[in-house]
């Protein structure tokens, strides 16, 4: 078998912020909302949320460390998991009341579980597949043979099923495909376990930075926010302020990108100076004002995803069907007019 190697720096760079992922932690706030008749606020939002994808962890924290909360009146915690399964795990255990996921998590809870209902979208992010810098790889076809590391449960696993069926690989047969966590892939790369990987934002930027893998195909993935029906049942006036609050911290993003990045560094463990040229494809963070942030679900975007769905449970990657289009909840207005990037 033929060694590979790299330079040291990078590798030790790559499994020192790659560590700094190997644990959830739990970060909590919590903002007075009016107060009710009965002289008590609602309940505060449970909101679950991930420290591996950037640059939704930067509006979490937006939330987390300004008034935004206080001012829009929305009472809320947060909890921080490493990606979505665990967050789905603990959606289904009643843990958690908002479930701040990518696409294919969001799916998998909608068809486990009928007490989830889609609010919104949460951005726009791009994900990559990514091969070793020395295997000479130009099309995906080009894996036959290889080994691949993805996250199973998370939002690039379906896509990546999609493009090996579409280059006539077959999983188990010509192409192998391990699971990794979010904060292996990079240890994986470097230490020549495998010859790619499927990542996200910030490990797409990681990778690259460290010369040990390059992007070989792209897609841009939608980030779903669910909330427990039992909660909008009781609460719906206070999920309506949460996502005027969200909508106020994508904002706050845009406008103040190196503070939120510094925030967003202590719980990522991420250099601040990678999270600045991380790559955004979301619209949002280039608003000026309020009027620009759209958090809808555009009709391109359902339709979409109702595609991964039907995939999803045609590989057994959900056990159920799924019509999306069923489970919006019903405050979440029209359909966004926004072409969503491709």
């Amino acid at each position: 078998m033929k060694k590979v190697w790299f330079p040291l720096g990078a590798v030790l760079v790559v499994c020192v912020f790659a560590a700094g992922w190997l644990f959830w932690q739990t970060s909590t706030k919590m903002a007075g909302g009016p107060v009710g008749d009965e002289g008590v606020g609602p309940t505060p939002l449970r909101v679950a949320w991930m420290t591996s994808w950037a640059t939704t962890g930067q509006v979490v924290e937006a939330l987390i460390h300004s008034d935004i909360l206080t001012r829009t009146g929305a009472r809320a915690t947060f909890r921080s998991f490493l990606f979505g399964p665990p967050i789905n795990e603990a959606a289904l255990a009643g843990a958690v009341d908002v479930a701040v996921v990518g696409d294919a998590p969001a799916i998998s809870l909608l068809a486990r579980s009928p007490n989830w209902s889609v609010v919104s979208r949460t951005i726009y992010f791009p994900y990559a597949l990514m091969v070793r810098e020395d295997v000479p790889a130009e099309t995906v076809a080009d894996l036959r043979g290889r080994t691949i590391g993805v996250p199973f449960g998370s939002g690039p696993q379906p896509t990546l099923y999609r493009w090996l069926e579409e280059a006539g690989l077959v999983i188990g047969e010509t192409v192998r495909v391990i699971n990794l966590a979010p904060n292996e892939l990079a240890e994986a790369i470097a230490a020549g376990r495998v010859e790619a990987i499927m990542a996200w934002e910030p490990t797409t930027t990681l990778m690259t930075d460290a010369n040990s893998a390059r992007v070989l195909k792209t897609a841009v993935g939608v980030g779903f926010m669910l909330v427990a029906n039992d909660y909008l049942d009781r609460y719906p006036d206070n999920v309506s302020r949460f996502l005027e609050a969200w909508r106020q911290a994508l904002l706050f993003t845009a406008q103040h990108r190196a503070e939120t990045d510094q925030w967003f560094a202590v719980d990522s463990r991420m250099p601040t100076e990678l999270l600045a040229r991380l790559e955004v494809v979301d619209p949002n963070f280039a608003a000026t004002t309020l009027d620009q942030i759209d958090i809808r679900l555009s009709d391109k975007d359902i339709a979409r995803n109702q595609v991964k769905a039907d995939f999803m449970h045609a590989q057994g990657l959900i056990a159920a069907p799924l019509d999306i289009r069923t489970r919006l909840w019903e405050g979440v207005g029209a359909p966004s007019s926004a072409v969503p990037p491709q």
